[in-house]
C-alpha cells in the first residue's frame, strides 16, 4: 500500500487524496484524480456518470475531466495531476490516461501526469 504522500524525486504526490476520490466513484473502474501544485491541492475529481437528457442516456465522465471542471485555465496551467484506479476492495490497480484525457491534459497545460504503471510503480510523463 502506498504512503499517504509519496515522493518522486523532490516532488511529493498526494496519493491518499486521489484514493479517497476514487472511492467515491460508482463506476466499475473506480478512478480518482487530484490536481496539485507543490503541496497545494487545486482540485479533485472521480469518474462518474451524468445524465444527457437530449439523448436520453448516461455519459461517463473521466476523473481527469471531473477534476478540471470549474478551475480557471491560468490555475490549471503548470499544475500536476495524479490519477489512481482502485478495485472494489480499495486496492490500487494500474492506470494511465486514455488518449482523450491525454489530449485534454496537454491542451490545458498540465506540467506532469502521475499514474500507476502495470508494474505498480508510480510513473510520470510530461504531456
Amino acid at each position: 500500500m502506498p504512503k499517504p504522500t509519496q515522493s518522486v524525486g523532490e516532488e511529493r504526490i498526494p496519493v491518499s487524496i486521489a484514493i479517497r476520490e476514487a472511492k467515491k466513484s460508482p463506476m466499475d473502474f473506480r478512478v480518482g484524480a487530484v490536481l496539485f501544485r507543490g503541496r497545494e491541492i487545486l482540485g479533485t475529481g472521480f469518474s462518474h456518470h451524468v445524465r444527457c437528457f437530449s439523448e436520453n442516456k448516461q455519459i461517463g465522465i473521466h476523473a481527469e475531466q471531473a477534476t478540471l471542471v470549474g478551475i480557471r485555465h491560468d490555475i490549471i496551467r503548470g499544475a500536476d495531476i495524479l490519477i489512481v484506479r482502485i478495485n472494489p476492495q480499495g486496492i490500487l490497480m494500474p492506470i494511465s490516461p486514455c488518449i482523450r484525457c491525454r489530449n485534454l491534459l496537454t491542451r490545458k497545460g498540465i506540467r506532469k501526469v502521475y499514474y500507476w504503471s502495470s508494474s505498480m510503480d508510480l510513473k510520470a510523463y510530461i504531456p
